[in-house]
């Protein structure tokens, strides 16, 4: 494209590349002695993932500071992504550049159970009623409700239901 007076400046694509992706996991511990004195016992908990994505174009859509990470799409299964971070950089001999960073919080089993029932609530019922809970944002309601009628022992057949759906190549 000629420059003119009309349009000097940093133009911009519409295309974003992902050049880096870092994750690091990391986790907190804790540790006892025994009566002896020596090693006793260890326990994990609080595990995170931090990461950092840098890449060229545009800024990917949804991606901004101090909200969910959903724009991040097959970075995580599950949990709560926030972004804390973004650094964006344009110049006029080179593509725009982009920088962003954050931390993944898993799902605790409390979420993942939720998730659980949510996708059986919506398989078992039709199409339009699950259409019309979720745009009326009564959904969580009816998903409470159908949970309280499952069975304890119907939840492993639940979730070998949905390993035999995750293994279906489509």
């Amino acid at each position: 494209m000629p420059v003119t007076l009309t349009n000097i400046g940093i133009q911009s694509v519409e295309y974003s590349l992902a050049q880096s992706v870092e994750r690091t996991t990391r986790t907190e511990s804790a540790s006892v002695m025994n009566y002896l004195g020596g090693f006793g016992h260890a326990e994990a908990y609080d595990p995170v993932t931090e990461f950092s994505i840098s890449g060229r174009g545009d800024l990917p859509a949804g991606l901004a500071v101090g909200i969910a990470g959903d724009g991040i799409d097959g970075l995580f299964a599950a949990g709560t992504t926030i972004v804390t971070s973004v650094s964006l950089t344009e110049n006029n001999t080179d593509f725009n550049s982009w920088d962003i960073s954050g931390t993944n919080y898993p799902a605790t089993d409390d979420e993942k159970q939720r998730q659980i029932v949510t996708f059986a609530w919506m398989q078992s019922r039709p199409l339009q009623q699950v259409l019309l809970a979720v745009r009326s944002g009564c959904y969580e309601d009816e998903v409470s409700e159908f949970e309280f009628g499952l069975a304890v022992s119907d939840l492993p057949d639940l979730m070998v239901e949905i390993q035999r759906l995750a293994e279906i190549n489509l």
